[in-house]
């Protein structure tokens, strides 16, 4: 009978200590060695480390120091990954005295954010993380599309969750580790100043390491309005820009009103510059003329300019007016056509649940003359 593997590490183990050979030399000569002959053994080692480090976890004699140096381990993995963080390669040093929109729009100003409900485009993320609820389906049923999307979309917001938590809080550390990898804390910062958010709390949020300060926020503010009034004149220059005007109130109330400092209502108008789209040509914008030629050209609209407007020139213009015309094989003239829409629309949405029947085929209005959309950029101006 063949001796057993048992009976040749007895052999291994009296020779070793005949010899003074420790096992733990073993493994110090064969860990540093390069001869041909410890590859196999340490090959070995390699693949049976996760093994080892389960017996001395789950030893009691070296659980406590197994801990300790497992800890160590990866305190000073994560310290040696964060210093690399932290480093200006990484691209989260914001600079507030040089902050530019562009570096906003790249974040999260212009991010399409999906509904995590729908599941339509996001993939389900069952597989690295969410709430751990296992899908069965009952045999002889299968889910419904529409269900199948929900719970993959409930699975991926709280995946979505978890890593937005974890970005979080490795900005925070990051920051701690250099000053300067700001990224996180400057987005916050400047959305709080955007959303008028208090200076204490912005100075409470600083503190704590989750925006950077006020000051801080005032030189990005002033940056990006330097930039913007660069892109505004820019803009004007190329004489294919026009100028949206809004008017809005504010009411300044004090805390203690007296004569010097009473509460205000002011009255402000705020703008903004709107490339136009198409426009090649700034001498195309100078229509005004043709405009006015074609309004004389017709008898109805002289008239009108004229201010001598009679019957004879309202029969002339129902006659020339082809909207309120039935077309051929048409019940309805196009402008009867749009109020019965909208009577419809109102009978749905405001009569109860006795014209529900009317919705499946109720639809949009017909477009007349549809101006096509375009996405552009806007550039606020400052409120006057």
């Amino acid at each position: 009978m063949a001796p057993s593997c048992r009976t040749h590490v007895d052999i291994v183990l009296r020779r070793l200590q005949a010899n003074n050979v420790t096992l733990w030399d073993i493994i110090s000569v064969i860990r540093s060695s390069e001869n041909e002959l410890h590859e196999t053994v340490r090959e070995s080692l390699e693949k049976n480390s996760a093994h080892l480090l389960s017996w001395l976890l789950g030893a009691p004699q070296t659980r406590e120091s197994t801990m300790v140096r497992v800890f160590e381990t990866v305190t000073k993995v994560l310290c040696k990954e964060m210093l690399e963080l932290s480093l200006a390669e990484s691209g989260l040093h914001f600079g507030v005295s040089t902050a530019t929109a562009a570096q906003l729009e790249d974040s999260f100003m212009l991010r399409d954010l999906e509904d995590p409900e729908t599941g339509e485009r996001e993939q389900d993320l069952s597989e690295i993380g969410g709430d751990g609820v296992e899908l069965v389906e009952v045999e002889g049923e299968s889910e419904r599309p529409r269900k199948r999307q929900r719970k993959a979309g409930e699975r991926n917001t709280a995946v979505t969750l978890i890593v937005s938590r974890l970005v979080f809080c490795v900005c925070v550390m990051a920051q701690n580790t250099n000053g300067r990898c700001n990224l996180l804390q400057s987005f916050l910062g400047i959305f709080s100043h955007s959303t008028g958010t208090p200076a204490r709390v912005i100075d409470v949020l600083s503190h704590a390491g989750l925006s950077i300060s006020a000051s801080s926020i005032d030189n990005a503010v002033n940056s990006l309005s330097k930039e913007s009034m660069c892109a505004i004149k820019k803009s004007v220059q190329t004489l294919q820009t026009v100028f949206a005007y809004d008017n809005f109130d504010i009411d300044f109330k004090t805390a203690h009103p007296t004569v010097e400092h009473q509460s205000t209502f002011v009255s402000s108008t705020s703008a903004t510059t709107i490339p136009l789209y198409g426009v090649t040509d700034p001498a195309d914008l100078r229509c005004s003329e043709q405009i006015h030629q074609q309004l004389l050209d017709s008898h109805v609209a002289a008239s009108i300019l004229t201010g001598k407007f009679t019957l004879k020139d309202l029969r002339i213009f129902h006659k020339e007016d082809t909207y309120g015309k039935k077309t051929d094989g048409q019940r309805l003239s196009p402008r009867a056509n749009n109020f019965a829409w909208h009577v419809r629309d109102i009978l749905i949405h405001h009569g109860g649940h006795h014209f529900e029947f009317l919705k499946a085929d109720h639809g949009q209005p017909e477009p007349i003359e549809v101006i096509p959309l375009h996405k552009t950029t806007q550039t606020p101006c400052r409120a006057m």
